[in-house]
């Protein structure tokens, strides 16, 4: 079953815009706005010593969703990258009905590979709050300020794939994204302002 175009069809990917190829412990802030026009996806991340808070929302006309999490860092793995535990909640409402409040467990491994072009990304992130998995690739080029990003999310009722790019605005910490929603077929624009 598809409801590609609920909320929730696109929730993993707003979190998924949270993460960034950045070194995965560093102290920041990341926050960023996607939207088709129509529906609005609100990301915020902020990472400080071990702790990681995110917040992500979503709303159309039709409907509204907002998560948080609270995660602690592990770096002491026996494989390369940083996993996040912690819990999540999750709100949602739709045509004017309140669905009921999940809450579960979030972990996210997430790998980043210095290169001598830029950066490569890996992220796999799993939630119980809303039966949610994400993977995550992306790709960065230092000397033109570029990222490509694929990612693929899929839930109780929705699956989307996203396709974007990002450039970074000359020197500053701000950036312009275009991407398009393979399932969907749509087609979105953002802004991203990151002090990772």
């Amino acid at each position: 079953m598809h409801l590609i175009r609920r909320p929730r069809s696109i929730f993993v990917q707003s979190l998924a815009a949270s993460v960034i190829a950045t070194s995965s412990v560093a102290d920041g802030a990341f926050v960023q706005l996607d939207t088709t026009g129509e529906e609005y996806v609100l990301s915020a991340n902020r990472q400080d010593e071990k702790i990681n808070l995110a917040v992500s929302a979503v709303a159309n006309d039709d409907s509204q969703a907002l998560a948080l999490s609270a995660m602690y860092t592990l770096t002491a793995l026996p494989v390369p990258g940083t996993m996040r535990i912690g819990p999540a909640i999750r709100f949602a409402s739709e045509n004017e009905s309140r669905r009921p409040t999940s809450v579960g467990l979030k972990a996210v491994y997430e790998y980043y590979v210095p290169t001598d072009f830029g950066a490569v990304f890996w992220l796999a992130d799993v939630s119980s709050a809303d039966s949610s998995v994400l993977l995550l690739g992306q790709i960065s080029l230092a000397e033109p300020g570029l990222s490509f990003e694929a990612s693929y999310g899929q839930g109780e009722d929705y699956e989307e794939s996203v396709l974007a790019v990002s450039k970074r605005l000359g020197d500053t910490q701000m950036s312009a994204r275009l991407g398009y929603r393979l399932q969907s077929e749509a087609l979105f624009l953002g802004f991203s302002y990151n002090t990772y």
